[in-house]
């Protein structure tokens, strides 16, 4: 059975930089051209990364202590083995940000000929 903790973590990420990559593809409204996005791909690359957690109730407050040290110390493997995940959440989060941008605002307003 799998040992299941409750209570409060946080990642902090420092330094963030990234590539944001908007795939999509034109449509006609209201005698205008829009970009219609399709895919919002953000390619995060960070400097350092740090894990917290905090349970009052731990049943195992060393094991705890132990993994939270193993993941801050080898984060940058745990953060790759994470990228799938988050690159999925990413582009929903940036499709909505993009689709606002672009919804009202004609194509050749964003990308000049």
């Amino acid at each position: 059975e799998p040992v299941a903790s409750h209570g409060s973590f946080n990642v902090s990420i420092i330094e963030v930089k990234g590539t944001l990559l908007v795939k999509g593809h034109v449509v006609e409204r209201d005698n205008n051209t829009y970009l219609q996005v399709d895919k919002a791909s953000f390619k995060p690359q960070i400097s350092n990364m740090k894990l917290s957690l905090s349970d009052e109730e731990d049943p195992f407050p060393e094991l705890t202590t132990m993994v939270v040290s193993l993941a801050n110390s080898y984060w940058r493997v745990v953060y790759g083995e994470a990228m799938p995940l988050i690159e999925d959440a990413m582009d929903r989060i940036m499709r909505i940000y993009a689709e606002d941008l672009t919804t009202d605002v004609p194509f050749y307003e964003i990308v000049s000929p």
